[in-house]
């Protein structure tokens, strides 16, 4: 969670420099700025984790569950372990509703 946080806060100074340098009329020092922050917009394409995401799914995975909405479950706490795949409460509900439904594949 700490290096997506740093990559965020860190886009977002240098779009704010790349602003005011541009408002000061320093045309290149804008463009460089801007080339960098385009830059870590292409380095963070890679998977990222997002542990309040996952929390979200994991939620929604164990209403449908309460719900005996199975396959939907299913859905939800696979999206969770995407988001975060340090996620165990995703992980065991995820194996406990496969157990559930005898699906030992």
């Amino acid at each position: 969670m700490k290096v997506f946080y740093a990559v965020y806060r860190t886009s977002i100074t240098l779009a704010i420099l790349a602003m005011s340098t541009a408002s000061v009329a320093q045309i290149d020092g804008a463009a460089s700025v801007l080339q960098r922050y385009g830059n870590l917009d292409i380095e963070r394409t890679g998977p990222t984790i997002d542990a309040e995401l996952g929390q979200k799914y994991l939620r929604r995975g164990n209403t449908y569950s309460n719900l005996e909405r199975f396959e939907e479950a299913i859905d939800e706490y696979r999206k969770a372990i995407s988001a975060d795949p340090s996620l165990a409460d995703a992980l065991r509900n995820l194996a406990n509703t496969y157990y559930y439904l005898e699906r030992f594949d």
